[in-house]
């Protein structure tokens, strides 16, 4: 198949965006009459609440009442570490290790080749 004649490329068009369709209402003919009244919000009010019983004593504060006074912040005594006592004494001479002097370590000797 060979085309015949001119040949003709489509043009693209622009591009824009689409028209939005418009939102289809059910028709009705329901309609409120008269002036339209909202619902008026409720005051806020502290709830319903039992009053608290507390138990009803006689017992009353006579006279004045002194408060105590702190004290000057001193630092705590530190108390003395206790000591077991024990009655393990060391015996006779006591011999101490005696510390060798220092020498420099074995060291195998240096071979050259």
């Amino acid at each position: 198949l060979r085309p015949e004649g001119d040949f003709e490329k489509r043009t693209p068009e622009k591009w824009q965006p689409a028209e939005r369709p418009r939102p289809k209402k059910p028709e009705d003919n329901l309609h409120p009459e008269g002036d339209f009244e909202k619902r008026k919000p409720e005051e806020w009010k502290p709830g319903d609440r039992v009053p608290v019983r507390r138990p009803e004593d006689n017992l009353r504060p006579e006279g004045d009442f002194e408060k105590r006074t702190p004290e000057k912040w001193q630092p705590g005594e530190r108390p003395q570490p206790k000591k077991p006592q024990d009655n393990l004494r060391p015996e006779g001479d006591f011999e101490r290790r005696k510390p060798e002097e220092w020498k420099p370590g074995d060291r195998a000797p240096v071979r050259r080749p």
